[in-house]
């Protein structure tokens, strides 16, 4: 089994810690035994910080967010660790489109041979 690890987090604005805030990330994502990694997107926010990013919304539907209570970035790491961590597969293609689910791939709707 490929196990999927968080090798890295990017964050266009970095959150204020204990502010609402609505941020994307980019999550380095790669096999334990392997230097690379692909790239999968998230949006990070809190309630109140998604509610004021969202204001002239009518409806939201965003796969890849995740709701947290604070900015706390190794409990935020930890939480997309356990995601990943339900995302092992036999081969690292199917590995990452079981990551797909829940945080976009760069490589999204893209044809593997």
């Amino acid at each position: 089994m490929i196990r999927p690890i968080l090798k890295e987090t990017h964050f266009y604005e970095m959150p204020e810690e204990n502010k609402d805030f609505c941020v994307s990330v980019v999550l380095d994502v790669g096999s334990e035994k392997v230097h690379g990694a692909d790239q999968f997107y998230a949006t990070l926010a809190t309630a109140n910080g998604l509610k004021a990013f969202f204001t002239d919304e009518a409806a939201i539907a965003i796969r890849g967010l995740l709701l947290v209570k604070s900015f706390d970035i190794s409990l935020i790491k930890a939480e997309i660790q356990k995601i990943l961590d339900r995302c092992s597969k036999d081969t690292w293609e199917e590995t990452a489109v079981s990551i797909n689910r829940f945080f976009p791939w760069e490589f999204d709707e893209s044809k593997w041979k």
